[in-house]
């Protein structure tokens, strides 16, 4: 005799979204909230920018998702904990899964173009020489090929940006959260680094991707959380995008960067970790710990 069995629906595990925000609301100091009653949930492996117009809210809504600052009320969840409750020194638990792209950058000057995108990797104890072929690799994709030996202060902002997201997926994290990565490219560079979010995308990353460029939301279609007046105004669904036209040079963007993010995902030495050293410093990075890098006062 065959049991009785519950619908079909209550017997698939629910999956938590990689992003979660119920009832979220932010000001800075006693000023008037800049975000007001977010509610919104991304799927993990989901493509979604964030657009609105100028002072809508879009880098304090990366802020958030990035952990840069607290909430002022509501809940926030990402890879299924609730952070707002987490304490400072928790915080590096999530943040290590997290590439950022900043709107300024945020390189280091004194290392080289080499050493920059390499961080993520050193600070894992990767050894140099294991790891140059594959930082070389991203560096030629993004086209910084020609001058990995130079300093981030004789850079065009253009160039300064690449490096910065070079930096952002050289170890293949889970979530990339990129503000106005485009901005400061010309067309030919901007479609290029779109395709490489959109094949980090397809191994799996989630995207996160602020702009404000409606010409390069409609050559690349994915969904939008569009805010105005610091409130979500639309919230479009997810889908699975059929790429079955993908060409030859779709795999050798994924064979680049396979090779360049393996590293990655090997363990952490922490002793190879050195204080005073590039490495630490982007350790104090991840650890919130430089000057007015986060603001997440404790709960």
């Amino acid at each position: 005799m065959t049991p009785d069995l519950p619908p079909q629906h209550m017997m698939e595990e629910e999956i938590e979204p990689l992003v979660r925000f119920e009832g979220v609301g932010l000001r800075y100091g006693r000023n008037p909230e800049v975000l007001s009653d977010l509610n919104f949930s991304l799927p993990a492996g989901s493509f979604h920018y964030i657009t609105g117009a100028t002072g809508a809210g879009k880098s304090s809504l990366l802020r958030l998702i990035y952990m840069g600052v607290r909430p002022s009320r509501g809940s926030i969840r990402l890879f299924g904990q609730d952070v707002t409750r987490f304490s400072r020194k928790n915080l590096p638990l999530i943040r290590r899964r997290i590439g950022i792209v900043f709107q300024d950058f945020r390189l280091v000057d004194h290392l080289s173009v080499f050493d920059n995108a390499a961080l993520p990797l050193r600070l894992e104890g990767r050894p140099r020489a294991e790891l140059r072929e594959h930082v070389l690799e991203l560096l030629s994709w993004v086209g910084l090929g020609d001058v990995v030996d130079q300093f981030p202060p004789a850079l065009s902002g253009g160039e300064q940006q690449r490096l910065a997201i070079a930096r952002a997926v050289i170890n293949r994290p889970a979530l990339l959260i990129a503000d106005e990565p485009t901005g400061n490219v010309d067309d030919r560079i901007a479609e290029r680094l779109m395709r490489l979010f959109e094949e980090l995308n397809r191994l799996g990353t989630t995207i996160i991707l602020a702009t404000h460029n409606d010409s390069l939301r409609a050559s690349f279609p994915h969904p939008s959380l569009i805010l105005k007046h610091g409130q979500l105004k639309y919230s479009g669904e997810g889908y699975v995008e059929d790429r079955s036209h993908m060409t030859m040079a779709w795999d050798q963007v994924e064979k680049t960067v396979l090779s360049a993010m393996e590293l990655g995902r090997k363990a952490v030495n922490p002793e190879a970790i050195k204080p005073r050293d590039a490495r630490h410093e982007l350790h104090q990075i991840h650890h919130g710990e430089m000057e007015n890098q986060f603001d997440w006062n404790e709960p």
